[in-house]
């Protein structure tokens, strides 16, 4: 069942653990050299030497001129850094360097193999006229395979714009925010497919992307 959340519903992260974590288990400005690749030639402040997940394209994770990454084609990536248990948040930042009404879309992950492209996502892809499409989604990933979950309402990103999109997974809850405000919700309890162990945090990029068009990712963190 597609579920959806009215703006406005935030449940911050203290108030599922109590307080709000001081130091994340991944972190990552992404503060590179221009035209350098994420897979080889970076490693993060925390718990980020990055690994493309098997079974994704192999494409560059560039640095653009302004320290943030962008990809030409679609890939997934993970961080060396682990969760202690299955209930965490990941949250990246998201900056609009232009729109493009294609499949350009951003997501952080969450539960996610590293054998397999198999985990649930949440962020934007742009409009192209799908279900979720020109909204902020949450997602299960079967083998690369996408399933839609819980969609927030169509909206038009503004350009230039940073936006903090954060999954939270407790038990069998993921909750997906933008800039501190609960968006969208899903409960995987009656699903046939679904993911409990903790796995690893990722990020996922789709569609095409260069230095100057697109989305981009400014900084990735992951807490437990």
């Amino acid at each position: 069942m597609l579920l959806r959340v009215r703006r406005g519903q935030h449940t911050p992260f203290a108030a599922l653990y109590g307080a709000v974590p001081a130091v994340p288990f991944v972190e990552d400005t992404f503060t590179d050299t221009s035209g350098e690749d994420l897979r080889t030639q970076h490693t993060g402040e925390i718990g980020a030497t990055w690994s493309v997940n098997t079974g994704t394209a192999t494409a560059a994770m560039t640095f653009s001129d302004a320290n943030r990454i962008y990809s030409n084609t679609a890939g997934t990536m993970h961080p060396s850094g682990t969760p202690a248990d299955a209930d965490y948040y990941v949250e990246g930042d998201l900056y609009t360097r232009s729109l493009q009404n294609n499949t350009n879309g951003f997501s952080v992950g969450l539960r996610f193999s590293t054998v397999t492209v198999s985990g649930y996502t949440f962020g934007w892809i742009g409009d192209t006229g799908g279900t979720g499409h020109g909204a902020w989604t949450i997602r299960r990933l079967d083998a690369g395979t996408p399933t839609l979950l819980a969609a927030a309402a169509a909206e038009t990103l503004t350009v230039t714009t940073h936006y903090i999109m954060r999954l939270t997974a407790v038990g069998n809850i993921l909750t997906g925010s933008v800039n501190g405000v609960d968006v969208a919700t899903y409960d995987i309890t009656p699903d046939v497919t679904k993911y409990t162990a903790a796995g690893v945090p990722a990020f996922r990029c789709t569609g095409a992307l260069s230095n100057t068009t697109g989305l981009h990712l400014d900084y990735f963190r992951a807490y437990d």
